[in-house]
């Protein structure tokens, strides 16, 4: 499997497990492949495919962008209603954080501001607590039609926006969104042009709403605090979604010719 231009560089990357259980070799060299995704660890790519073989259909090629600015724009146009505020008018708490990935700076502003700044988006303060002093995060897989499953992930509330849980729990998806809302979320990544990856996704415990607050095209997974019995049994469900969703749907590449001896006369 090529992943271009970079190659996972640590194991905690779902990829490098899904690859494992399903005997791929992960391979940045665009030579003979049989599947190619696009993997690079940032928020906006800017990478040439020249080098690629003509015709080559790279996974998340057309999701070059998982800037929040944009997430925001294509949840509110697929959902039709806002994650976002203006923090000069909001009345109230709001949420400031970083547009680029993986910076997990989030704080809790009180509105209204004087003025916004640069590199930040603005955001209602979602109250997606469990029954107890936790938050809980849905972070939820994404592969091509498929939600194969959801991480329940829990934290302190004072420390909502930190990268580490408290604990993990592994659910159906059936049991955590109706199927109303699985198409919606199904229709998001359509509109994002996003084929493979994961979605942080946040219930309003007042309103029952679902929103999509960041997505990630190279997710890392299952979450350590997982059990490893759940561990186990998430990879062996991913890896079977990604070779029916992407392996099973990928013609094999022609073998390589064999060359003709010449006999001399």
């Amino acid at each position: 499997m090529l992943c271009f231009p970079e190659a996972p560089s640590d194991f905690g990357y779902e990829i490098s497990k899904i690859s494992t259980v399903l005997g791929l070799k992960i391979t940045n060299k665009p030579n003979r492949f049989h599947l190619a995704l696009a993997w690079q660890d940032t928020t906006v790519r800017t990478f040439s495919t020249d080098s690629l073989p003509p015709n080559t259909h790279l996974l998340n090629s057309r999701c070059p962008d998982i800037g929040k600015d944009y997430i925001e724009e294509v949840f509110e146009s697929v959902f039709g209603y806002s994650l976002r505020v203006d923090p000069t008018t909001h009345k109230g708490p709001c949420v400031r954080k970083s547009i680029e990935n993986a910076k997990h700076d989030g704080v809790v502003l009180n509105c209204p501001i004087q003025k916004t700044e640069a590199g930040y988006v603005y955001q209602r303060l979602i109250n997606n607590q469990s029954d107890d002093d936790y938050i809980v995060d849905l972070r939820t897989p994404f592969y091509r039609d498929a939600l194969p499953l959801v991480y329940l992930k829990y934290r302190p509330t004072k420390t909502r926006f930190a990268d580490r849980n408290d604990r993990v729990e592994l659910a159906r998806t059936d049991d955590i969104y109706s199927p109303a809302e699985k198409e919606l979320i199904l229709k998001f990544c359509r509109a994002l042009q996003l084929e493979y990856g994961g979605l942080d996704v946040l219930r309003d415990k007042e309103s029952g709403l679902l929103y999509i607050v960041d997505v990630n095209n190279t997710p890392f997974g299952p979450p350590i605090q997982l059990s490893t019995s759940d561990q186990i049994r998430a990879v062996a469900t991913l890896a079977a979604t990604f070779y029916e969703k992407f392996i099973n749907q990928v013609p094999l590449p022609p073998a390589p010719k064999a060359e003709t001896a010449q006999t001399s006369v």
